[in-house]
């Protein structure tokens, strides 16, 4: 399939992390910002990459080939900071929205993050920082271990014989987002040799004892191939919805890295990111 053309794209340059080629695996401990405690990240290098603005393609891509489509949505008024309120309001709603995306049969939204630079440094509870990491939050083991989980969970193990995906709507809280966007790689620039498998343990802010949920994802080596594409002041009523896993081997978007990236050339005044990220298992109609 051919890879998405950022001929005629404006591009920033901005720092992506990568995996140094050296490391052929890596681990990762994510402690919340409020206990005070540092997480523990594996080794890391910059590079400096292009990563186009592609808004005004956003909205027609094929998330089946690119891994990622622009939506708009009107979004439902909701205390992010209250986890129960965004789980009774917000999750129907992206629900929704990833199931039109996709013409699935069934959506089931099971996480969300929130992040902010700001929040995050002042220890606010609940709240990350941006993850200015190339990575994938899923593997090829990981993946269809976490559908299949979700699923026993919501008591649907009547459909773990589809085809399903673990898709991920990303949107600011407060726009236009100036700082901190969000970039996508096109999957189809990225050889199966540059995933490279981490271990995650993730800590809550409640519960330092022991992780909260532990999982593998994918780190990223770099290669001047990668194409990284951003949508340019993205609005709280656009979504970015991004495929990071699919059972189908013959998809050409299982995978979708992705990362937040530091604008170099912010203006004078801004209002700094928040936002949230909904994860979903999403299953496909059984077409025989």
């Amino acid at each position: 399939m051919t890879e998405l053309d950022p001929g005629g794209m404006t591009a920033v340059h901005a720092l992506m992390g990568y995996l140094p080629a050296s490391e052929a695996s890596a681990r990762y401990v994510i402690m919340p910002p409020s206990t005070g405690r540092e997480s523990s990240n594996p080794p890391r290098i910059v590079e400096t990459i292009p990563i186009y603005d592609c808004r005004a393609v956003a909205h027609d891509i094929d998330i089946e080939s690119t891994g990622f489509v622009l939506r708009d949505m009107t979004p439902p008024a909701f205390d992010y900071r209250d986890p129960v309120e965004v789980k009774a309001i917000y999750y129907p709603a992206i629900a929704a929205l990833i199931k039109e995306t996709v013409g699935a049969l069934a959506v089931f939204v099971f996480d969300h993050n929130i992040r902010s630079v700001e929040g995050a440094a002042a220890g606010e509870r609940g709240v990350r920082a941006p993850v200015a990491d190339a990575h994938d939050d899923y593997t090829e083991t990981s993946g269809p271990k976490r559908v299949r989980d979700i699923l026993a969970a919501e008591g649907r193990l009547d459909l773990a014989h589809q085809r399903a995906a673990l898709i991920n709507a990303w949107r600011p809280l407060r726009g236009p987002v100036k700082d901190w966007p969000l970039a996508v790689c096109d999957p189809r620039t990225v050889a199966p040799s540059e995933f490279i498998p981490a271990a995650i343990d993730h800590y809550a802010d409640t519960d330092l004892t022991k992780p909260n949920h532990s999982g593998e994802i994918y780190s990223m080596h770099y290669s001047p191939r990668h194409r990284w594409y951003y949508v340019a002041d993205q609005q709280p009523d656009e979504v970015l919805v991004f495929k990071c896993y699919d059972s189908s081997v013959t998809s050409g978007s299982r995978f979708t890295p992705h990362g937040g990236f530091q604008n170099p050339t912010p203006p004078a005044e801004y209002l700094p990111r928040i936002s949230i990220e909904a994860r979903a298992v999403v299953v496909y109609p059984d077409h025989g």
